[in-house]
């Protein structure tokens, strides 16, 4: 049985993804919506989040160390699934709850399984991976991470997109021939196997040395750093 991700580990995704720059800052409680702070009960709407960033049911804890009710559009992860019974995120899928949760298994797909010996147009099936030829993968194994923090440096082309197989979710920045990706795993389950996808500009194979991990800074699931987990790209 998979569960939730801990707040801990929570945190620790989000402040990887923002230092990519990539997520907008959470929605601050302000002005008639901030309590007084000599009067606040930490972990209820409106005041600040209690020990280990946890609020009250129904309630999340932002960026600025608030408590509020998330916002929620259908479509989006941890919403209602859109009227059409379909999600916004393409790493998400619409539950027998009528919720839009991260996919756990997938095939056919860039980066996972194939189905049977098949899969999804443009891609081909080897060694029972759907890969192609202008891509790379990150594969994780060992320790028991929970998010990892990538830094990718290329001699000639860009990476010019990044895929997740289920089971992980992330964020790229690319700045000329270096990337940086943070990916967290979407259930608290062990990282591993296939976590990112590297797609790069042009048709052509990936040479040997065209692309380097640079490092890999990965986190347990109380966000701490651990160094057990071996990450390789090929």
């Amino acid at each position: 049985m998979t569960t939730t991700l801990s707040p801990h580990l929570l945190r620790r995704a989000l402040l990887l993804l923002a230092s990519l720059g990539l997520l907008a800052a959470a929605p601050a409680c302000g002005g008639d919506d901030k309590k007084d702070p000599t009067t606040c009960t930490a972990g209820t709407a409106g005041c600040e989040c209690a020990a280990g960033g946890e609020c009250g049911t129904g309630l999340v804890c932002g960026a600025d160390n608030m408590c509020s009710a998330p916002a929620c559009t259908a479509g989006t992860t941890g919403c209602e699934c859109t009227a059409s019974g379909t999600c916004s995120d393409a790493s998400d899928e619409c539950g027998s709850d009528n919720m839009c949760g991260p996919k756990t298994t997938c095939t056919g797909e860039l980066g996972c399984a194939c189905d049977g010996t098949t899969c999804d147009e443009g891609l081909t099936c080897n060694g029972g991976l759907c890969t192609q030829a202008n891509a790379l993968f990150v594969t994780l194994s060992g320790g028991d991470a929970r998010a990892c923090d990538l830094r990718i440096k290329t001699t000639g082309r860009k990476v010019k997109d990044v895929s997740f197989p289920a089971g992980f979710r992330g964020k790229m920045r690319t700045r000329d021939l270096d990337t940086a990706i943070a990916v967290i795993r979407t259930t608290d389950t062990a990282m591993d196997g296939v976590a990112v996808g590297l797609v790069f500009d042009g048709d052509d194979a990936v040479a040997d040395g065209e692309a380097t991990l640079e490092s890999a800074t990965c986190y347990d699931r109380l966000g701490a750093a651990t160094t057990a987990v071996s990450a390789t790209l090929d």
